[in-house]
């Protein structure tokens, strides 16, 4: 038995730790295919992110070179010519002459604040018949003909040599000092960067540019954003997640349900067992304990017949009631308290005529309300006797023995008084068998020990 309780223990043992073994390998498992899909995301994205900024620097760089080669020839045109018939070849250029201004290089215009009044020099000088001429930009004006349209998925940005806004999607932010971006993460080329524009992360790369914006810088963002082709894939491996998960789930509630089944099929077994072998237990007990209590009360009757036959016959009746019930086939082992107490007063009346008055009679102190709770059968009788055979008393002092309900037990009490004789020291057939019958029940509280000079036996009422 104690092998099969160590081996349901086992099972229990391992199906407890299987739970958080098994909720760490899904949490394992799950963590690597999430960082799989994290870090294909961003390299996918990544990617993306340098192919729309490529694109986006290179639309910017192209437009910049057809309007250097409007410049070009407008520059090629004007050199040499006066004043008026220069702005009349400006004026024929549709879309030189909605941003291009002309001023003197001596004039007021060279030495003004182009952060102001936003009208930038470009490196550009015209020797007409009137003198050099320098070539400025209007920036506002330069702006507006860039954005209009919008900037699609990508904005850029021109930033003078002294780090100022040359361009900006924000006409509020040209000849404003470029801020500090946050940044968040860097790489070789690449940095992403905390966008004042967007006021959403993206990624930045600066070129060096030439011609109009001479060493000017062309700094290219693009927000972190996902395409179709992305979320296809990350739908695609998310699935893969998901069927990787159920299979581990349904493989894993399989294994708890098998050693779920096994663990109670070896409790049902040790129950079983247990169930038999408090059977055998209670059976040899009871074939024990019958001869002993039949002996002693043959002896008696046989004294009695001699003595009082009236009596004798109320003897003969008393021990045929109790023989019946410790004979009576119950494979329960429990009776109601009314019925123990019923036979442990016709097994005290035998034991009256045996020893007369050496012997009180029992007090009791039982509340009707717990007359159907039940105890072990046989256990008060069983008692009784154990305290007749094990106490010494005589006339001058009687055995006295208390049968009283406190607080959910029956106490049955006698004065401690031990009988040191060969007789008295062998058995423990009735304690043992009332111990293995709470046991059998898993009802606790059975317990006997010496108090204030009585012997105290405690019977949980179940």
């Amino acid at each position: 038995m104690k092998e099969d309780n160590k081996s349901a223990r086992k099972f229990k043992r391992k199906n407890f730790l299987l739970f958080p073994v098994g909720v760490l390998l899904l949490m394992l498992v799950g963590g690597l295919i999430l960082q799989v899909i994290f870090n294909r995301l961003t390299e996918l994205n990544r990617k993306m992110l340098r192919d729309i900024a490529n694109e986006k620097a290179l639309a910017v760089q192209k437009e910049f070179d057809l309007l250097e080669q409007r410049l070009s020839w407008f520059l090629v045109q004007a050199e040499g010519q006066d004043r008026e018939t220069i702005q009349s070849y400006l004026q024929k250029d549709t879309i030189l002459h909605t941003f291009l201004t002309l001023a003197p290089l001596d004039s007021s215009l060279q030495s003004e604040d182009w952060k102001k009044n936003l009208k930038y020099r470009l490196p550009y000088v015209i020797r007409s018949k009137a003198g050099r001429l320098q070539v400025l930009i209007d920036l506002r004006k330069f702006n507006t003909y860039f954005w209009v349209g919008g900037s699609g998925h990508a904005y850029f940005e021109i930033v003078s040599p002294d780090n100022f806004f040359l361009m900006h999607p924000e006409l509020s932010q040209v000849g404003k000092a470029n801020p500090i971006h946050t940044a968040l993460k860097r790489d070789w080329q690449d940095t992403i960067v905390l966008s004042n524009y967007l006021q959403l992360d993206a990624l930045r790369r600066s070129v060096s540019l030439k011609g109009i914006f001479a060493n000017a810088q062309l700094a290219t963002s693009v927000p972190l954003l996902i395409t179709a082709d992305e979320t296809q894939e990350i739908l695609n491996l998310s699935m893969l997640l998901g069927v990787g998960f159920l299979v581990i789930t349904i493989t894993f509630l399989q294994i708890i349900y098998r050693n779920k089944q096994r663990v109670q099929q070896l409790e049902i077994e040790q129950s079983e067992l247990s169930r038999e072998q408090a059977t055998m237990r209670f059976e040899r007990l009871r074939e024990q304990m019958n001869p002993h209590f039949l002996f002693n009360a043959l002896g008696s009757l046989q004294q009695l017949i001699a003595k009082d036959q009236d009596h004798a016959k109320r003897f003969v009746g008393k021990m045929a009631k109790v023989y019946r019930k410790m004979l009576q086939d119950d494979r329960s082992g429990w009776s109601s308290l009314e019925e123990e107490l019923a036979l442990v007063q016709a097994y005290f009346f035998l034991q009256e005529v045996r020893f007369a008055k050496a012997l009180m009679p029992i007090n009791y102190v039982i509340p009707p309300a717990v007359l159907k709770r039940q105890i072990p059968r046989l256990s008060l009788q069983t008692l009784v006797e154990n305290a007749i055979k094990h106490t010494v008393f005589t006339r001058e002092q009687p055995l006295e023995i208390e049968i009283i309900v406190d607080d959910d037990q029956v106490l049955v009490k006698n004065r401690y008084r031990p009988r040191m004789t060969s007789e008295s020291q062998t058995g423990g057939y009735g304690l043992e068998y009332i111990a293995s019958m709470y046991r059998y029940v898993e009802l606790e509280g059975f317990s006997y020990e010496v108090e204030n000079g009585f012997f105290v036996l405690h019977l949980p009422l179940r």
